[in-house]
């Protein structure tokens, strides 16, 4: 115990939060104990006050672990076409066919006149309203500067749809294509999406805005027809996730069937999430995204695989790097025939929490303080130190339950409880023999004082309203 006169002992557990969060007595003694590091760990060796903030301490947790299951449709068609979506030939203001090289403010605009720019410097180029799948993607923006290129457009493209560049592609005109943004020949722009249905996506002439250097909408300076649409069996799940200070984090997961063999059937896998702060929405996977079953539809080979999503510049850490497992203790991903059915899965299992507050504590025999919080972690937060003397009885009583070190007790040995001889600590309870003799016999008199002289003022009462019936009489 840590008071106004120095280090004290005691054996009594009557101990309550004081204004500061400190575990004191009764009488505003301080409770040591070993403290925490910021990873929650018992510091051992360095004795300090004890203190408990509920209501002020919090506390979030980054997702490490994902579980996914459910069943991918075996009876599903092979993804073989992406979305291909083109625009008319491009030139730049001389008449030259453009390349991935030609800065976007020497591009030719097709409805104006010879040697009319469609971008000026200082431009802004708004991708809005542009949806994949069921849902409808933010809005992105393209800053035009003199080195802008054409390249710049082609990337942003890939980043917004989330396209992994260079996956071969079904193209019902060229036979075969590779998938990603890109120019052909004449100098139009083709953006080739990924396989499965769930890929395919939607961009109209209406979606890409031109805004002026002062951020009025100066037209929509580009057209774009749809070549083809995306197919193959596929299946979307969406699940949160947590970075390190507790901000949630939507992800899209989605398998699409690749390719069927007598040794079992190939599906590939995209993650992608509108909050990974860089542009691109799908996020990091290993150099193979793709996942194998064999004929009895079970996983085979590797049955988790890891995501990274970057957190640039919201104090987080980066990047969030978590594991996906496809065939936990409780859920597993298998592939079974589902004739008219659709693939189904789900995220079952995410362990990142978002923040919380502590909210109660309970003390181990150990005297190891657990914290709750809220959002459901529980953490240590601190542990109650005990003291050993070779002669107990050589200690100075200094009243209220509290002792001093004296000459015949011998030096405080501080300890862990259950060590070195140490005993445990029994949490919400008192011990009973555990008081000051001296102070209750006096408190037991006084008592007793008080009582006596309650009865006396009552039979004296009772007297006097006898001798008034009495003469009433």
């Amino acid at each position: 115990m840590d008071g106004a006169s120095g280090r004290h002992y005691t054996r009594a557990g009557n101990f309550q939060l004081n204004a500061e969060h400190d575990l004191v007595t009764a009488s505003g003694d301080k409770l040591q104990g070993y403290g925490i590091d910021a990873d929650f760990n018992i510091l051992p060796g360095s004795i300090s006050d004890i203190n408990i903030p509920l209501g002020t301490l919090t506390i979030a947790r980054a997702t490490q672990n994902v579980h996914v299951g459910g069943n991918l449709n075996a009876d599903g068609e092979v993804g073989t076409r992406g979305t291909i979506i083109e625009t008319p030939a491009y030139t730049d203001t001389s008449g030259t066919t453009i390349t991935e090289n030609t800065f976007l403010v020497d591009l030719q605009d097709p409805d104006a006149a010879s040697g009319t720019a469609m971008f000026s410097d200082g431009d802004t180029i708004r991708l809005s309203g542009v949806s994949k799948d069921t849902q409808v993607l933010p809005d992105v923006d393209l800053a035009v500067t003199t080195s802008t290129t054409v390249q710049d457009l082609l990337d942003l493209f890939n980043d917004v749809f989330g396209i992994i560049s260079g996956q071969t592609i079904v193209d019902e005109d060229d036979a075969s294509a590779t998938s990603g943004a890109q120019l052909d020949s004449s100098g139009a722009i083709r953006i080739v999406g990924n396989i499965g249905t769930v890929s395919d996506f939607k961009i109209g002439s209406s979606n890409l805005t031109r805004l002026d250097s002062t951020g009025s909408v100066a037209g929509n300076p580009m057209s774009f027809s749809r070549a083809q649409t995306a197919d193959g069996e596929s299946v979307r799940t969406q699940f949160l996730a947590y970075d390190s200070l507790g901000t949630e984090l939507l992800i899209d997961l989605s398998f699409v069937m690749e390719s069927k063999e007598n040794s079992g059937n190939t599906w590939r896998y995209y993650a992608e999430s509108n909050d990974d702060t860089d542009r691109a929405r799908a996020l990091t996977l290993p150099s193979s995204p793709t996942i194998k079953f064999d004929p009895s539809g079970n996983l085979t080979g590797e049955k988790t695989f890891s995501v990274g999503l970057d957190r640039e510049d919201t104090g987080a850490v980066t990047p969030l790097s978590f594991t996906v497992d496809l065939e936990s203790e409780a859920d597993r991903l298998q592939q079974l025939a589902n004739p008219g059915g659709d693939s189904e899965i789900a995220a079952t299992f995410q362990d990142g929490v978002p923040i919380g507050s502590l909210t109660d504590f309970g003390v181990g025999t150990d005297g190891v303080i657990s914290g709750a919080f809220s959002n459901g972690l529980t953490r240590d937060i601190g542990q109650v130190a005990l003291a050993t003397f070779r002669n107990p009885a050589g200690l100075v009583d200094d009243g209220n339950g509290l002792f001093t070190v004296g000459p015949n007790s011998g030096t405080a040995a501080v300890v862990k409880p259950l060590q070195f001889g140490a005993g445990r600590v029994v949490g919400g309870t008192l011990e009973l023999s555990n008081v000051d003799l001296s102070h209750e016999f006096t408190e037991l008199i006084l008592t007793t004082t008080g009582y006596s002289a309650s009865t006396r003022i009552i039979s004296t009462t009772n007297e006097m309203m006898q001798q008034l019936l009495l003469l009433g009489r």
